[in-house]
């Protein structure tokens, strides 16, 4: 009976187990992004529970989950449908659910079998948004209090009220805004808004570009010789202090600090000397040093409270740093450089209304003091104001030529109008007025960089990489710049370096995308590109970069669409005209990619590289595109020859122009020697990577997709074919071309063999093999080798004549045909404008 029971309880078990098991399981949640930036008090409350935690930087963000910004805070999310969301101060956003997008993974963050879901789900019950999506084959929702807004890839602007106001301000594409009370079409340019119980209403906004002002990255760039010390202004300053203000003044910081610390050793709380030391601190790249310098200053003075917010800026602290400066402002009459430094911060934490407020409220107190004209400059420029920015800048200059601020803003605008030789020298003069201006030598570096001087923007580098070695735009240059030497893994290293100590710079995502396009991880490299213009959403240069990406995942429409955003963003780039016309050449639109193409070489004075010389990467796969594709597809021959030859001689070193004009030369005078000078001269100035052979494959049947990034790439061709005469005797026609590279390698390998027994019953045979060979090799970024073998060996019988019925096949005649050549070329370049073949 004791047997009985045990072996019942033991059964009951197992069917309880049974049944348990086929209960269904909770649901886990789905992953729906990523934090890919925050500053000040961002909180996360997770999906199920109540308690709220602080966010953290690269966190996953779950659906169901709920991020906050407090005061003087903001967000920047990246989610799994591709939507890039930035959130403004007080905003309350709820990922309810969010369809992962096939080609993104988040850095496989998102596992490969989640389940999809119908749409993507929003949730804005207060506060401030910015949001694009280019993906248009999801279907997206956003929720407020008033209104609900049906989305398919576009780019807005959504403020909600604490009463439930919702306005929403649409930049690009087209949405549904609707509540049970009504519904509206948003149009481009148009703005909707809804109260709760009342049907929405819209109306025409004239600059649509100023409601997401506040989402874009403002740099704030300063020269610290610009915020000259006031020693009267210092409680404490003893007469040898004085002296050692004036050397902090000129740039002497070692006489300055070693007259300070000996002030220090008689009175070791002298307010003076403290914030003395704490400002060359400051400049010394040691905020942690200036913090403790200036948080011992009694009684505070202006110097000390700007020096602290630096400090605390400098430390990742943006919201404390705003903390100190709002009491300093109120407690005491605002100086100029009280107001000035406030509207900074504002600046920095995403206020530039505020900040230019506050900028032109200093001018009004100071009309020499250069700073607030100087941000305004840069506020000027981000929002694509060129026009207010070259006044000010030019008024800058006049009223202070010896200003490094001054010729720094000069430089920016300079830059924004494309003038780059008169940037460089800007540049140098800020730099040659004060040596440890890091932004000035950063500039210079990228404008080196993009002209292909590269031994000259790494000189650069290594300067501020001595200046300020743990810089987030520092490392992020000196990745470039190891990126053009082809040092791919020191790249990497630096960026996420930059990344890490500064998570709101796009440069470095952008370059860890390139990066992981050059080991072909297509999805991580997309995921970095999305990062990038998430966190500078209105870059010219990023947008064309992100462009190239989608073309590159073969999202071939929305590259487009990028390209034409990146055109209204900067109308005076080249680059997206360039990209959007190689895109138009492959996907076998000629019409519309001429039209391109020729306004790529306007813009960039008819050089044979299209693009922007501010370009961070050095683009060697597109500078091997064929541009004359298009022009021979609609017959435009004498106009791609003039259009050549004017490349050339503009820039006699580039080997665009130089593929350009062989194709042309061939179509156009069919002067078959010119256009295989051309072409040599091609082969031997290209880069060599995956693209460099593949303009002119043997096997030109093949219409070869365009790799837009340098990655290993190696692609086999094949062909054969087979048949007989009536007399059995066989035909064969076979043909093998294996060809690609990877960077600083480039290959072409072809082989042929043809057989005809004739149809002749005696000696109309006729046999060749054939096989060319070509391949180039950079040991350096500044040397190549070329080298080529081409071999033919031929035997056929008496095959002539064969259309004239009265010839008589000659039985005893045979023809052998042979030859090799070799090939071999070397090339130095010196510099882009000098190169040694």
């Amino acid at each position: 009976m004791k047997k009985l029971l045990h072996t019942a309880i033991f059964l009951t078990v197992l069917v309880l187990i049974s049944l348990l098991g086929q209960l269904p399981a909770a649901a886990a949640p789905e992953p729906a992004g990523q934090i890919i930036n925050l500053f000040g008090q961002v909180s996360l409350k997770q999906s199920g529970t109540e308690q709220w935690r602080g966010a953290q930087v690269n966190q996953i963000l779950m659906a169901g989950d709920v991020i906050r910004t407090g005061p003087a805070s903001g967000a920047a999310i990246l989610c799994v449908d591709e939507s890039q969301i930035r959130l403004n101060e007080n905003t309350s956003l709820e990922l309810r659910r969010a369809a992962p997008s096939p080609r993104l993974r988040l850095a496989e963050v998102v596992p490969a079998a989640v389940s999809q879901t119908v749409e993507s789900l929003y949730g804005v019950s207060q506060g401030e948004i910015w949001l694009r999506n280019k993906n248009d084959k999801f279907r997206f929702e956003l929720e407020t209090p008033a209104a609900t807004a049906a989305i398919r890839g576009t780019e807005f602007n959504l403020r909600v009220g604490l009463d439930g106001l919702s306005v929403i301000t649409l930049l690009e594409g087209r949405l549904q805004f609707a509540n049970p009370y009504g519904e509206l079409i948003l149009e481009a340019g148009e703005e909707g808004l809804a109260r709760p119980g009342q049907a929405p209403t819209k109306r025409v906004v004239v600059n649509p570009a100023d409601a997401v002002q506040w989402s874009l990255f403002y740099p704030g760039m300063f020269s610290y010789r610009d915020i000259t010390l006031n020693p009267q202004a210092m409680p404490g300053a003893s007469p040898l202090l004085l002296g050692a203000v004036e050397d902090y003044n000129n740039g002497r910081l070692q006489e300055a600090r070693q007259a300070a610390e000996a002030v220090r050793q008689r009175e070791p709380d002298n307010p003076a000397a403290l914030t003395l030391l704490g400002w060359i601190s400051l400049q010394d790249q040691a905020p942690q040093e200036a913090r403790e310098y200036f948080q011992r200053v009694r009684p505070e003075n202006d110097f000390s409270q700007v020096g602290l917010a630096l400090a605390r800026y400098r430390l990742g602290d943006l919201s404390g740093a705003l903390a100190v400066m709002q009491p300093a402002t109120q407690t005491r009459p605002a100086s100029p450089l009280l107001l000035t430094m406030q509207g900074y911060f504002s600046l920095l934490a995403g206020r530039p209304q505020e900040a230019q407020r506050l900028m032109e409220a200093a001018m009004a107190g100071a009309p020499d003091f250069v700073l607030p004209r100087s941000f305004l400059v840069q506020i000027f420029i981000v929002q694509n104001r060129k026009a207010e920015a070259r006044r000010l800048a030019e008024q800058l200059i006049a009223a202070a030529p010896r200003s490094p601020q001054a010729h720094l803003a000069m430089g920016l605008v300079q830059i924004a109008f494309f003038d780059l030789p008169a940037a460089i020298r800007s540049f140098q003069t800020a730099v040659s007025l004060d040596p440890r201006f890091l932004e000035a030598h950063i500039y210079l570096a990228k404008i080196w960089l993009g002209s292909d001087y590269l031994d000259r923007a790494r000189k650069v580098v290594e300067v501020a990489q001595q200046l300020a070695p743990e810089e987030g735009e520092v490392l992020s240059m000196a990745g470039f710049v190891r990126l053009a030497y082809r040092d791919f893994d020191g790249a990497r290293r630096l960026f996420q370096r930059a990344v890490e100590v500064n998570p709101r710079l796009g440069e470095p995502h952008l370059g860890l995308g390139i990066v992981a396009f050059r080991y072909r991880q297509m999805e991580q490299g997309l995921s970095s590109m999305l990062i990038a213009t998430l966190l500078e959403p209105r870059v010219s240069l990023f947008q064309s970069a992100l462009g190239k990406a989608l073309y590159q995942v073969r999202a071939f429409d929305k590259a487009l669409d990028v390209y034409d955003y990146a055109k209204t963003l900067d109308p005076r780039d080249p680059t997206p005209y360039l990209y959007r016309g190689i895109a138009l050449t492959d996907l076998n639109r000629p019409g519309e990619a001429v039209q391109e193409i020729n306004r790529s070489i306007e813009l960039n004075d008819n050089r044979a590289v299209y693009r922007t010389r501010l370009a961070l990467d050095r683009d060697l796969s597109v500078r091997n595109f064929n541009l004359a594709k298009s022009y021979a597809q609609l017959g435009l021959y004498d106009w791609a020859y003039r259009k050549a030859v004017t490349s050339v001689q503009k820039d006699p070193t580039n080997a665009s122009g130089y593929l350009f004009l062989s194709s042309a030369f061939a179509a156009s005078r069919n002067r078959l020697g010119s256009g295989l000078s051309a072409l040599l001269l091609y082969k031997l100035l290209s880069p060599a990577n995956e693209n460099t052979f593949s303009q002119f494959l043997v096997g030109q049947s093949t219409i070869d997709y365009t790799p837009m990034f340098e990655m290993p790439y190696a692609r086999v061709l094949t062909q054969g074919s087979i048949g007989t005469w009536t007399n059995r005797k066989a035909i064969t026609d076979n043909f093998i071309e294996a060809y690609g590279g990877r960077p600083g390698l480039a290959f072409d390998v072809a082989g042929f063999y043809n057989e005809d027994q004739g149809f002749r019953a005696k000696n109309g045979d006729n046999k060749t093999y054939s096989s060319i060979n070509i391949a180039k090799w950079e040991p350096t970024v500044k040397n190549s080798i070329l080298g080529g073998f081409s071999y033919f060996d031929s035997e056929g019988g008496d095959t002539g004549n064969l259309n004239d019925a009265g010839y008589q096949n000659i039985q005893n005649y045979r023809r052998y045909s042979h030859s090799k050549i070799y090939d071999v070329g070397f090339v130095h370049r010196f510099n882009p404008n000098a190169t040694f073949l």
